[in-house]
């Protein structure tokens, strides 16, 4: 090795992918290269000339010779193909974001003049967890008239709270990517999106070229080269995520020509990964269950289920194989070089092929701090399945969900590019004929849908919860539904208490609280029907009103405080009733009067909870709830919170009290001096911003002139 220029760089960071720890590392690697060992994988000889060579001289001592040679020659993404831009930070995400679902789709804006014609929200790519090729959108951001709020919001001394970044981007196609991740990708970005700082998102000179890139950036070669730039060591030590920065892609090298027969391959893995966020009913793509696909006994339909996911998967494992050998061969890497790259990508853990992740979530935090995650939830067991089938059946009930699709999906209107908007409302939705939720039942329509929003928990009464389900789950399966409901009670563990028992006790807080969480600290809750039920002791009483928040109208509280009043009156009858069977007291009472008897005092208590339960609802009714989804569900559901078992409810009507939301439509009606003390402040703060950027301006203007 005498009278070379090259020196040796210890690549110790590896270490754990040999079994060994660092010091071990080090130890060995000395010896090696004392030896003149240098086909040590750790151990690599460069001449530090050679770093120059690459965009921002990355101290990239790894790469080999060859490839670094090829790189030095190549344009970078930016500017030759694409710009890559961060987008903006709302600095408060309870107040600007919301789940898209929670919105009411009218309000839901896909381009800038929209945000001026009273649509408010815009859907929101807010980075998340790997999921190459395709992702979700699940957020929503507060971006009315061009989203002055944001851009306007200020602290007490007039400094930009928010980071409004990126603006100009919005509502342009592209493809986004989460900042921080195990390993770079990238996902579409369809028309009609704002994007996060944690959602940096790449636009192309030439739209035509976006699928194309989508496939190139989720290759293995580009996945590598965007480490190079990435103290993966650094971020590795502190216990997160490496961060892919927007300079660290911008220069990407990318050759001028790209070869189409990428783009081909990348809309199939497009396609494969979407493909399973059409069970997901928290997802834009969604049709239908799982579970209501085919007329066949449950676990056979699961594990057909299970059957295609695996197929899909061989399919995405590889086209992506394919894909990185094009990828490869673009770059003229060979297979030696080939074969050097992938294995240094499995020492970092990466796998181009790796499945998307199985959850949902975003931070929620109001500084913006930890890693979303925006997957959808996947359904993995076969009793989340069953789950899942039961929560589309009560969405089918309130006429949330198209029952006929269960059997026709082929009926349901899909996006058919990847780059098209977004739809306000998924392909499963019970439509008119404008594309919006339906009022009315179409002709013919086989079920009678609740579309005033309102079900109770009442056997025998025609808008009880349990007999619509039944409806609906009849449509969908036909005379097959009886035996299929057998094994969903079973696989739901209802045990001898049946399905009406775990609606009323299980079904909130174990299937659709979670469904409708995105995790991350604090979580962002959104469930969408919110069961009101009077207590009995600890537990929930034998009758309650199920309520569908998208449905609510003004006036609906003294709907449910009626219903609760004629249950009351007909108990109070019945107890009526019961004492006049039992005759004359002091005589002998037969075995059928004495359980007669005993039910009295039972039907007595549940007649006062309900008496109780009527005051309360009467006194929120008189308040004047109207149902206002721009505030969120949790704010909608914290008023209901004495009507409600949950505590997240309980504590969001805490913080209300104390003055977390006065800036809320609900402060404006139960807070007015709170609220108006709010707006006064803002509008301070504003024109305190306003004085120091006047300021500032004549300051600039000042020391221009002096100069000239």
């Amino acid at each position: 090795m005498t009278g070379t220029p090259r020196a040796p760089f210890l690549r110790i960071v590896k270490s754990a992918a040999y079994g060994i720890d660092k010091a071990q590392a080090v130890e060995r690697l000395c010896e090696a290269f004392r030896l003149g060992n240098t086909t040590e994988p750790m151990l690599h000889m460069v001449d530090p000339n050679d770093f120059g060579g690459l965009a921002e001289t990355p101290f990239a001592y790894w790469v080999p010779d060859k490839v670094r040679q090829i790189l030095t020659k190549l344009p970078s993404l930016e500017p030759t193909h694409a710009e890559v831009r961060v987008g903006a930070q709302t600095s408060d995400d309870f107040r600007f974001l919301r789940l898209w679902f929670e919105v009411p789709p009218d309000r839901v804006a896909r381009t800038r003049e929209e945000t001026f014609n009273g649509r408010r929200w815009v859907s929101f790519a807010k980075g998340g967890e790997r999921s190459p090729f395709f992702s979700d959108i699940p957020l929503v951001i507060q971006w009315e008239r061009d989203g002055a709020a944001i851009r306007n919001f200020y602290d007490d001394n007039g400094r930009t709270k928010s980071r409004p970044q990126g603006i100009e981007y919005f509502f342009r196609r592209g493809l986004t990517y989460p900042l921080r991740a195990e390993s770079f990708n990238v996902r579409a970005m369809p028309d009609g999106c704002a994007f996060g700082h944690k959602g940096p998102s790449i636009f192309a000179s030439r739209p035509e070229e976006l699928p194309v890139l989508l496939g190139l950036l989720n290759s293995a070669l580009a996945s590598w080269m965007a480490m190079l730039r990435v103290p993966v060591a650094d971020a590795d030590k502190a216990g997160v995520s490496p961060a892919f920065e927007v300079g660290s892609i911008q220069i990407i090298p990318v050759p001028e020509a790209l070869p189409r027969a990428i783009e081909k391959m990348a809309l199939e893995l497009y396609n494969l990964h979407r493909s399973r966020h059409r069970s997901v009913e928290t997802s834009h793509e969604f049709v239908r269950p799982i579970l209501a696909s085919m007329s066949a006994p449950l676990v056979e339909m699961f594990s057909r289920w299970q059957q295609d996911c695996d197929d899909d998967q061989k399919r995405i494992d590889s086209l992506q194989q394919e894909l990185d050998d094009a990828a490869f061969d673009l770059y003229q890497v060979t297979d030696t070089d080939r074969a050097e790259i992938r294995r240094d990508l499995a020492m970092t853990g990466v796998s181009s092929a790796s499945p998307d992740s199985a959850e949902v979530g975003e931070d929620g935090e109001e500084d913006d701090e930890g890693e979303p995650n925006d997957q959808p939830h996947v359904t993995s067991t076969i009793e989340t399945a069953a789950g899942r089938l039961l929560s589309w059946a009560i969405g089918c009930a309130f006429g949330r969900w198209d029952v006929r699709l269960a059997q026709n999906p082929s009926a349901a209107v899909e996006r058919n590019d990847a780059f098209s908007l977004l739809p306000t409302t998924s392909p499963g939705m019970l439509i008119d004929s404008r594309g919006a939720p339906a009022m009315t039942a179409p002709d013919g329509y086989p079920i009678d849908p609740a579309l005033d929003g309102i079900l109770i928990d009442d056997p025998y009464q025609p808008n009880d919860l349990v007999t619509r389900i039944d409806e609906s789950l009849t449509a969908a399966f036909g005379p097959d539904w009886e035996a299929r409901k057998a094994e969903l009670v079973q696989l739901l563990g209802c045990g001898t208490s049946g399905l009406r028992v775990f609606l009323r006790d299980d079904f909130f807080k174990k299937i659709h609280r979670p469904m409708y969480t995105l995790g991350g600290s604090p979580p962002r809750r959104a469930p969408l029907y919110l069961p009101l039920y009077p207590r009995l002791g600890k537990r929930a009483a034998p009758f309650g009103v199920w309520l569908y928040i998208h449905r609510l109208k003004p006036g609906c509280l003294f709907t449910v405080r009626d219903l609760v009043r004629d249950k009351r009156q007909r108990l109070l009858d019945a107890i009526s009733r019961m004492s006049d069977d039992l005759g004359q007291p002091g005589g002998r009472l037969s075995k059928e009067a004495r359980d007669l008897s005993d039910q009295i005092p039972i039907q007595r208590a549940l007649a006062d909870a309900l008496d109780g339960f009527e005051k309360r609802v009467n006194h929120l009714a008189e308040i004047g709830y109207v149902p206002d989804l721009d505030d969120g569900v949790m704010l909608n559901a914290a008023f209901l919170h004495e009507l409600m078992n949950w505590q997240e409810a309980d504590d969001a009507w805490a913080r209300f009290e104390s003055g977390d939301f006065d800036w809320s439509n609900l402060a404006a009606k139960l807070r007015p001096a709170e609220h108006a003390a709010f707006l006064k402040r803002e509008q301070s703060n504003a024109e305190t911003a306003a004085t120091k950027a006047s300021s500032r301006a004549k300051k600039r203007a000042a020391t221009k002139k002096g100069a000239g």
